[in-house]
């Protein structure tokens, strides 16, 4: 006999299992407590502010598109999506040109499938469409970098707001649902690389849908940043739901350089 009986039982079971799933996942996405950056020129992915801080340098409304700046103070140890590599992103390609200017500290990064260091005073240029991921390997000194993203990515900032923001909310960047940063990473132009051609394909092609279709949503308003204090770029921009600058003045760098 044929494990769970015949092709029509398997079917129901499967349909059954996905209609829980779906349920489920409505209800805890309605239960999520999301903090709040409105008022911050700076937010943190952990509450204890052990993990990585982000600052946004220049807005991609102000700039109209032309490139987003954000500043990365990724601590020792900071919780990371690769095991070992703490403050770390997943692989992924975009189809920006990046450039990380590292202003503190040792930066670790693998470009390309080849591994490097670029140390204070040193950038690192990624060329749109080539795998990239970055780290910070000390335990002892913390890493000061500003990434710049030219031309701006779709959402602009919003990636490094939200991802911040989910971590907050899930206890963790290894914690946030699988299908929310997929979806998160579809719409805010990224590729995820180094999982195999079948799984690029799904993360790029099939799950953001299915994330959708359960409740998850590429970004959140409260996630959002007051903008920049160092340039002023702060205006208020409809579609995320972001105000206008208030509170938290001063520049954004000032915090990391004293925390160093």
């Amino acid at each position: 006999m044929a494990l769970f009986g015949s092709p029509i039982a398997r079917l129901r079971i499967l349909l059954m299992a996905t209609a829980a799933y779906a349920l489920w996942t409505a209800i805890s996405l309605r239960t999520v407590v999301r903090p709040s950056f409105g008022g911050s020129h700076c937010f943190e992915d952990t509450d204890a502010g052990n993990g990585t801080r982000y600052c946004v340098v220049r807005r991609a409304a102000s700039t109209h598109g032309a490139l987003v700046t954000v500043e990365l103070l990724v601590r020792p140890g900071a919780p990371g999506f690769r095991k070992g590599e703490p403050g770390s992103l997943p692989l992924h390609s975009r189809g920006q040109q990046t450039r990380i200017s590292v202003q503190h500290g040792v930066l670790a990064y693998t470009r390309g499938g080849e591994p490097g260091t670029a140390a204070a005073g040193q950038a690192v240029e990624v060329p749109a469409g080539e795998a990239f991921t970055y780290h910070n390997p000390s335990d002892k000194d913390a890493v000061l970098a500003e990434i710049v993203i030219a031309p701006a990515p779709p959402g602009g900032e919003a990636f490094f707001e939200n991802i911040a923001g989910l971590a907050r909310s899930y206890g963790g960047v290894s914690s946030i649902p699988p299908l929310q940063a997929v979806l998160l990473a579809h719409e805010s132009g990224m590729q995820l690389r180094g999982m195999g051609a079948s799984h690029e394909f799904a993360a790029d092609r099939v799950l953001p849908a299915v994330a959708r279709a359960l409740g998850f949503r590429a970004t959140y308003p409260q996630y959002a940043s007051s903008g920049s204090g160092r340039f002023g770029g702060g205006g208020g921009n409809g579609e995320s739901g972001e105000g206008g600058s208030s509170g938290g003045g001063g520049d954004p760098a000032e915090p990391a350089h004293t925390e160093l």
